[in-house]
């Protein structure tokens, strides 16, 4: 025996809803040998103490997008269009490198609260199956596929570059590690997509023998819609063209209608749950009684990090119970024991793992949490059931194992470099999808700006040059007394131009630049009026001022002759 947890208590889930206190659980081969209060004649290899702990099968999340970790609460409190906008902006400039450190973080976020295998519908399948092969984890790989819906537009399975997307990554990852990887294929929503993309997926996952992943009737605008353009609702419409000749996960399921949810029923759709999502966005979640009575397996999901904030399905399982509490009125409505096989036994069922996962049974793959029950909000435990769900949390597992083995114990992840994944989000993938757009639109206003300061001092030492060589033809027209005369003129203009302009061209012709730069062409025009208008006014000023004055000015500057170089008739006559 490769593993015994000693002295545990075993919430098996299994069809008689077992739990066994001081138990013992043996591992071998990755695989549970034994589960009894005996212990085992044989030492094993290593022995995990269970004393105040809890084994449970390792929780399953349905629906998860595990890339966007990165966006974590970028867009709270944001309009549903205003946090659309934010994520389609922020996605444009993710890449396979970005997308594999956030998976890791959100696997190494799964794996600290006890969850063991994900469901992922999401871009980037290439870069999560490299992060869920690294990590231990098992996982549902999903291709979010979109064909904005135009029906006469060419098709063709074997060019469309998502299609063949999807084919690389199944002849690659599906089964992946004895099944650990499945991909599936997927859309991201009825509205997204047309039936020349289902019907191909549907065909394809039929022959590859792979499931679907979607989301369905999430709002009332979507089946709104659907119906205005169809005269079918979302669910009929997609069954009508055999996306569900293929087991199919469906998130949300919220505004299916009663027909629709028994035909969902009747094809073995599941619908995944996202209670805390739902109500982050401002949307009723999922009818979980409804569905069940329709005869759909429902599991749960936390959506993505940046939809619901953490991917903890402890708080999912105590959202999906009081949701259904709330609506139903009835405080028995969803009993915890429901609420814990929906993230475990029917998880496992939605993602086709029923025979390996979801209950703590011989033969089943040794997929377990184990949380610490002594801790003060857990104590006193009269019911585990109870307490798994309305007060445990994911930060109360001290350790999660994956096929006998173990992916996190103690705050430690033995098979994810935690340092070396945060190294990468915060140097590279934040960097590249929140700075990005920030320092490319800012390049070129700078290259611009300092174009046209270059411009500028390159035209002022132009002006230095012209005027030192100037002086030399004129000092040979006027002669030499006549250059004294300028010169003293000169100075007094001098002085003049230096009051009146104290830096305004310079200042100006930087405002003209940086609204060039910044392509604010009416900006500019009205800097280059005003300035204009400032220059012709200081000119006209500074003329009539040094016309007037000029005899006091040339006194003042000790030259009493200097005056008259300049000076019209009337100042001359004047004297």
């Amino acid at each position: 025996m490769d593993i015994l947890i000693s002295n545990v208590t075993v919430v098996t889930m299994n069809p008689r809803m077992e739990v066994l206190f001081g138990a013992n659980i043996g591992i071998e081969g990755g695989k549970i040998v034994s589960i009894s209060k005996v212990a085992p004649k044989e030492p094993p290899k290593t022995i995990i103490e269970g004393t105040g702990m809890v084994a449970i099968p390792g929780l399953i999340n349905c629906h998860t997008k595990l890339a966007t970790s990165v966006l974590r609460s970028y867009s709270d409190d944001l309009s549903q269009a205003e946090a659309l906008e934010a994520l389609l902006q922020k996605e444009d400039h993710m890449d396979s490198r970005s997308a594999k450190a956030a998976a890791l973080l959100s696997i190494a976020e799964c794996l600290r609260f006890g969850v063991t295998s994900v469901s992922d519908l999401y871009y980037y399948p290439e870069a999560t199956a490299e992060a869920v092969a690294e990590s231990g984890i098992k996982a549902n790989l999903a291709l979010s596929a979109y064909r904005f819906i135009d029906q006469n537009e060419d098709f063709d399975f074997d060019e469309d570059e998502q299609c063949q997307e999807l084919c690389r990554v199944v002849d690659k990852w599906n089964g992946y590690d004895d099944d650990r990887i499945k991909i599936d294929a997927g859309i991201y929503a009825e509205y997204t997509s047309n039936y020349k993309l289902w019907e191909a997926l549907a065909g394809y996952a039929s022959e590859k023998k792979i499931g679907m992943q979607l989301h369905l009737a999430e709002t009332q605008e979507e089946v709104d819609s659907c119906l205005d353009r169809t005269g079918m609702t979302p669910g009929e419409l997609l069954d009508f063209h055999r996306l569900f000749a293929v087991p199919a996960t469906a998130a949300g399921c919220t505004f299916l209608e009663e027909n629709e949810r028994k035909l969902l029923g009747k094809k073995k759709v599941s619908a995944v749950a996202t209670p805390l999502m739902s109500a982050k966005n401002g949307r009723p979640s999922t009818p979980i009684l409804e569905s069940v009575k329709a005869g759909m397996n429902v599991a749960l999901g936390t959506g993505g990090a940046i939809e619901c904030g953490n991917l903890d399905l402890f708080e999912v399982m105590r959202g999906a119970a009081m949701s259904a509490r709330t609506v139903s009125g009835d405080p028995t409505a969803l009993p915890c024991s429901a609420a814990l096989m929906m993230a475990t036994v029917c998880g496992a069922r939605a993602q086709g793992r029923s025979n390996q996962c979801g209950m703590l049974e011989v033969g089943m793959d040794a997929d377990i949490a184990l949380l610490d029950f002594t801790a003060p909000h857990l104590m006193p435990c009269h019911n585990v059931l109870n307490g798994l769900v309305y007060s445990a949390k994911g930060g109360d597992v001290a350790m999660t194992m994956v096929r006998g083995k173990i992916l996190y114990q103690n705050g430690k992840f033995p098979t994810i470099d935690l340092s070396s994944v945060v190294e990468e989000l915060t140097e590279y993938a934040i960097p590249r999808l929140l700075l990005r757009r920030q320092l490319m639109s800012e390049s070129p206003k700078k290259q611009s700006f300092l174009a046209g300061t270059a411009l500028l001092a390159m035209a002022t030492i132009i002006v230095k040059v012209i005027g030192a060589f100037y002086k030399i033809p004129l000092n040979a027209i006027i002669g030499k007394q006549g250059f004294s005369y300028f010169n003293t003129a000169y100075e007094i203009y001098a002085v003049l131009l230096m009051v009146s302009t104290a830096g305004l061209p310079v200042a100006m012709s930087r405002m003209i630049s940086q609204a060039t730069a910044m392509h604010h062409y009416n900006q500019v025009r009205r800097v280059y009026n005003t300035a204009q208008t400032i220059f012709l006014g200081l000119g006209i000023v500074g003329s009539l001022l040094m016309t007037v004055f000029c005899r006091q000015l040339a006194n003042f500057l000790n030259q009493p002759d200097a005056w008259a170089a300049s000076a019209p008739p009337y100042c001359s006559s004047a004297s």
